[in-house]
């Protein structure tokens, strides 16, 4: 089923959380927790979120949560007799809190022009790809792009770049998988640079890291 906040909804509280086979927020919808409380549960004290609620029984599930505190989830678990899970954030609509926004889902990842306002962002599927649009359409024409949710400066410029006065500053991004983080071709994924804030931490979660691409290619995390 689709869990959807449709265009025109405002959603407010102290943690938000979405789940479902399929979640979606339109453009112009908003999810709101900045004026919410902050004792929620959160990963602050020790507990960590997962789609599942054991691996003998991997059901899993799209997450979106807009929270107050810190959330941290752990890599989604794939079942192959399952379908894939998605989220989709349109253009327009709005994430706002003191806190955290993350996503969790063994599928794809859709992020519009939205408005992300958070202190940490949170992406957790079974693979990330990280590249150019260029280095991407070299690795797919050579049959070498696996599956995965795409990540470039370019977008993640887009997730933390400041949208309103007042926006709070991102403090930290996580990328956490189950599988591998690939990045292709001669690449530079500077969080630093997209925030401006030399304080700005990029956590990485993952069993592996692979790279793809010519010789003379360099790949920068920073």
């Amino acid at each position: 089923f689709m869990e959807a906040v449709r265009e025109g909804a405002e959603l407010g509280a102290g943690q938000i959380f979405l789940t479902g086979d399929n979640v979606l927020v339109e453009g112009g919808a908003v999810l709101d927790t900045t004026q919410g409380p902050t004792n929620g549960i959160n990963s602050s004290l020790g507990y960590v979120f997962s789609d599942t609620y054991n691996e003998r029984n991997i059901e899993g599930g799209a997450i979106l949560t807009v929270a107050n505190g810190f959330i941290d989830f752990t890599a989604p678990l794939v079942n192959p007799d399952y379908p894939q899970n998605s989220i989709t954030v349109e253009d327009g609509a709005a994430l706002r809190t003191l806190g955290t926004i993350g996503f969790s889902t063994n599928g794809p990842v859709s992020l519009g022009e939205a408005e992300f306002n958070a202190r940490y962002l949170s992406l957790a599927v079974p693979s990330i790809n990280i590249g150019t649009a260029e280095s991407f359409a070299e690795a797919e024409a050579a049959g070498a792009l696996g599956s995965g949710v795409r990540l470039s400066q370019t977008l993640l410029e887009r997730l933390v770049r400041p949208t309103v006065p007042g926006q709070t500053p991102i403090e930290r991004f996580e990328l956490t998988v189950g599988e591998s983080i690939n990045l292709f071709g001669d690449v530079d994924f500077n969080l630093r640079a997209a925030t401006g804030d030399s304080s700005a931490a990029l956590v990485l979660n993952t069993p592996s890291i692979y790279g793809w691409g010519d010789a003379g290619d360099v790949a920068t995390i920073t």
